[in-house]
C-alpha cells in the first residue's frame, strides 16, 4: 500500500470478484458439514456469505520510513471504503527471544513501534511470528527462549489497552511443541494460534512426514485462525489453494472433527494465485463447507467470524 498507490483499488476490484465467485454458491448450495440454522431466532436467517478484508503487513519500511500521519491516512482510506483490516505484525530481522540481548532490545523496540501503527488501523486481530528456530533454540536453552519470548509478548501486549486477539504463527517449528508451550505460558485468552498450512508443509516438512493431524491436535485448543495457501514442500512458495499437495481434506476434516472453526485468511502473491484459490474453495465446497458455514446468522445482522481472505501488499 505505500509502494503502490494503487494497490487499495486492486484489493477493491478483487474484493468483487470474490463476492462474485464466492456468494452464490454459497447461498445456492451447502454440504452436508454445514450446521443447521434452522433454530435461529426471528425465524429468518441466511448463511452469511464470506467476506473479504486486507491482511496489511507492517515491516521495517513501515516503522523506519512512514510516520503515524500516514498510518491515520490509511485507516481513513479502509474506513471510508467499509474494509476492516487484519494486521501482520513484522517478523523479518526481528527475534522476538533472541539470546543477544542487543538484538532483543532492538526486536522489543521495532515490534513496539508496529504495535503503535496497528492500533491506528484498528485490526480484527493481529498476527505474529514466535522466532522460535529449531537450529539455534537447543534443548540446554529452552526454557531461557520460552522466558524472552513470553516477556517480549507480555510487554508488547501491556502497551495496548483493550488490544484485539493476537494469533501467533507457525513458521520454522519442525514440531508444534514449541508453539503451544510458548501460548500456553502467556496465559491470555485474547493469544492464540495461526496455524499457517504452507509453512507446515514447506518448514516444518509436512508433506515428507504426514503429522498434520499431530499438529492440529496439539495445538487444537489454542487455534484461533488459519493461514491458507500452497505450495509441494520445497519452499513456502504462496501458491493458490489447491494448486500445491497440501492435504486440505485432512486439515478440514480434522478441524471438523476437534470442533474447530477458525478464521480463515488466503496468501496468495499475486491475482493468479487468488483466482485460483477461489475456484479450488467454490469448487470443493465438500471439504471447506465446515469452515465457510462456521457461522450462521439471522437476516440483516452481521457476522462477526467469517472467511477473511488477503492479497497481501
Amino acid at each position: 500500500m505505500a509502494v503502490d498507490p494503487n494497490w487499495l483499488e486492486g484489493f477493491l476490484e478483487a474484493r468483487i470478484l470474490f463476492d462474485k465467485v464466492m456468494s452464490e454458491p454459497m447461498l445456492a448450495s451447502r454440504d452436508s458439514s454445514a450446521p443447521d440454522c434452522s433454530d435461529d431466532i426471528d425465524g429468518d436467517s441466511t448463511v452469511a456469505p464470506p467476506t473479504l478484508m486486507p491482511e496489511i503487513g507492517i515491516d521495517a519500511h513501515t516503522g523506519q520510513r512512514l510516520g503515524l500521519a500516514w498510518c491515520r491516512g490509511l485507516a481513513a482510506r479502509l474506513e471510508d471504503n467499509g474494509l476492516e483490516c487484519a494486521v501482520h505484525l513484522p517478523f523479518l530481522d526481528l527475534h522476538p527471544a533472541s539470546l543477544d540481548n542487543n538484538i532483543l532490545l532492538g526486536t522489543r523496540q521495532s515490534l513496539e513501534r508496529a504495535i503503535e501503527f496497528a492500533s491506528l488501523l484498528s485490526p480484527s486481530h493481529l498476527i505474529a511470528h514466535s522466532g522460535f528456530d529449531p537450529g539455534q533454540h537447543k534443548e540446554d536453552e529452552y526454557e531461557e527462549y520460552l522466558g524472552r519470548s513470553k516477556e517480549t509478548w507480555l510487554e508488547l501486549l501491556r502497551q495496548w489497552h483493550n488490544h484485539p486477539p493476537l494469533h501467533i504463527e507457525n513458521t520454522y517449528e519442525l514440531d508444534p511443541e514449541p508453539l503451544r508451550d510458548l501460548v500456553t505460558i502467556l496465559h491470555s485468552k485474547k493469544v492464540g494460534i495461526c496455524f499457517d498450512a504452507g509453512h507446515w508443509n514447506s518448514f516444518s516438512r509436512g508433506s515428507g512426514r504426514r503429522d498434520m493431524d499431530r499438529w492440529l491436535k496439539v495445538l487444537a485448543p489454542y487455534i484461533r485462525h488459519l493461514h491458507l495457501h500452497d505450495n509441494d514442500g520445497t519452499g513456502d512458495l504462496h501458491l493458490g489453494v489447491g494448486t500445491g499437495n497440501i492435504p486440505w481434506h485432512q486439515l478440514t476434516g480434522c478441524l471438523r472433527r476437534l470442533g474447530i472453526m477458525p478464521g480463515c485468511t488466503l496468501e496468495p502473491r499475486g491475482e493468479a494465485a487468488l483466482r485460483a484459490s477461489l475456484s479450488y474453495l467454490r469448487s470443493r465446497q465438500d471439504i471447506f463447507g465446515s469452515l465457510m458455514y462456521s457461522r450462521c446468522v439471522p437476516a440483516g445482522r452481521r457476522q462477526g467470524d467469517d472467511l477473511r481472505s488477503s492479497m497481501e501488499p
